[in-house]
């Protein structure tokens, strides 16, 4: 096969079609939407009913948990609101295919959501304004902390936050 003037100098070529590019910025870009990868895994095909369609990734990430109503994100939470109070209907603990330490239960609808995913650090925050000493936190039993959270007024900030999995920053919701 001969050698083309792309291969002699070395430009960067998408390994699905084989296009060459000026640059790796556009060689990289092209290559993850690469329309003959896209091609050979097709989407859904037109004639299904919406019915039939099987939830989106992004509409699954949003239930949380099996059963259990939709849970409040960082992204829920209009632009322009900073800070926020809930009053706790009940903290309980997450469903055993859910990676969050509890879930809170909001005694009414916040931002059309029933509840919100409590990480590590928002429980520590939690167990800090219940009175709870933090360098006994390990010790902690969760029916204590929910049977003192149960009825509180609490405010929820706002703030952005490195996403770990993405490494973008992303509006997240901290106790305060």
């Amino acid at each position: 096969m001969a050698e083309t003037l792309a291969d002699k100098l070395n430009l960067p070529r998408c390994p699905h079609c084989r296009r060459t590019f000026d640059n790796w910025s556009f060689a990289k870009r092209h290559v993850k939407f690469c329309s003959v990868v896209f091609d050979y895994f097709p989407g859904p095909k037109e004639g299904k009913s919406k019915e039939k369609q099987m939830a989106t990734m992004g509409e699954t990430r949003k239930k949380k948990g099996k059963g259990g109503p939709p849970l409040l994100h960082g992204s829920d939470v209009p632009a322009k609101v900073s800070q926020f109070t809930i009053k706790v209907k009940e903290l309980r603990e997450p469903p055993d295919n859910f990676s969050a330490f509890g879930i809170l239960d909001f005694a009414e609808p916040v931002y059309e959501k029933e509840g919100m995913a409590m990480n590590q650090t928002n429980m520590k925050q939690l167990a800090v304004r219940l009175g709870f000493d933090l360098e006994e936190f390990d010790d902690i039993e969760f029916g204590d902390l929910a049977a003192r959270a149960k009825g509180k007024k609490l405010t929820v900030m706002v703030a952005l936050k490195n996403n770990p999995t993405t490494h973008q920053m992303v509006r997240a919701l901290d106790i305060a």
